[in-house]
């Protein structure tokens, strides 16, 4: 499945939408500049429902924003699936935010009221939370900008995640709880080079299944990784069972970091990372793509005597 289901539309409908949007992803994948096509459908699309249902235009219609979420939801999930959308990823969120940006402020600022698509808002200020925070407004007189951030300026002298959790689930509304969610990540991020600090942010991370944000920080401080702290390993762990397809380059780049680093310990590493990687590509039954990477591993670091023999000693164990 490519996208929430849509119950106004018809099952016929939602088919056509879903597999245009399996067939423009392997096309984007393979040339990078056909973004436009993408844009253009769905604004055809759009005009052709809105003058279905007779609204004067599709930014003005509430349905029509749900078939934008729903689309981009479903876009992000095939190029996940094909392990691109870190490539795409900035072109996604630019168009998104180029849909929103017609829509008027008080439909995209108000909770949809149809609790039946509740979850595609949600979903989508979760994987798209940079393009939908400028949206987000305080609603509830009690829970305003400043004792949000108050809160946050206290609770951030002592980070502390139980105590981050407990108070983001008393609060009442989606937009109270992606400005506290925001304020607090943001600057957790630029406090991570103190270690307990860095495992609350992770653990935040975690519970918000802030998937690909880990990912980047991952990626970015990739010197200092390994070996990881219980609450990153953990956050990694559940990253490879609910979107394994998200893991699979951090686990390459990770093993020829460990690997190129020359030494008993980050070798050991490197051979448990392996082991995991192994265990994934089964799951998502890609066990060529394992065997060509085991290969190019073989070929690439054959100079690294002590690593090269190990290889090829645990090579039998990895059987597809």
């Amino acid at each position: 499945m490519t996208g929430p289901h849509l119950t106004f539309l018809s099952c016929t409908e939602d088919e056509a939408i879903k597999n245009y949007i399996t067939e423009f992803s392997e096309r984007w994948v393979a040339n990078p500049h056909i973004q436009f096509e993408f844009h253009q459908w769905m604004k055809n699309l759009l005009n052709h429902y809105s003058k279905r249902v007779a609204s004067s235009t599709w930014t003005s219609d509430e349905h029509c924003l749900l078939i934008i979420l729903s689309s981009f939801i479903g876009l992000r999930s095939c190029l996940v699936k094909q392990g691109f959308y870190s490539f795409r990823k900035k072109e996604t969120e630019n168009m998104l935010r180029s849909f929103l940006e017609q829509f008027n402020q008080d439909l995209l600022t108000n909770d949809i009221k149809d609790n039946q698509y509740a979850d595609v808002l949600q979903e989508c200020q979760r994987f798209f939370s940079s393009v939908f925070m400028p949206y987000t407004k305080l609603n509830d007189q009690a829970e305003n900008v400043e004792s949000i951030e108050a809160w946050a300026r206290m609770w951030l002298t002592r980070p502390h995640f139980t105590k981050y959790k407990a108070y983001f689930n008393q609060l009442s509304t989606i937009q109270t709880k992606q400005s506290l969610k925001h304020i607090v990540m943001t600057e957790l991020v630029q406090q991570q080079h103190h270690p307990p600090t860095r495992r609350t942010l992770f653990q935040i991370l975690g519970f918000h299944k802030e998937f690909e944000t880990a990912l980047t920080l991952w990626k970015q401080t990739h010197n200092e990784l390994f070996p990881m702290s219980f609450e990153e390993k953990q956050l990694l762990d559940t990253i490879a069972e609910e979107e394994t397809e998200l893991i699979i380059p951090f686990y390459i780049h990770g093993i020829e970091q460990l690997i190129e680093k020359k030494s008993s310990s980050t070798y050991k590493l490197a051979f448990s990372l392996l082991s995991e990687l192994y265990h994934y590509m089964l799951k998502l039954k890609k066990e060529e793509q394992f065997t060509l990477f085991i290969t190019l591993l073989s070929k690439k670091y054959k100079r690294y005597t002590a690593f090269h023999e190990e290889l090829t000693s645990l090579a039998n164990t990895f059987t597809c």
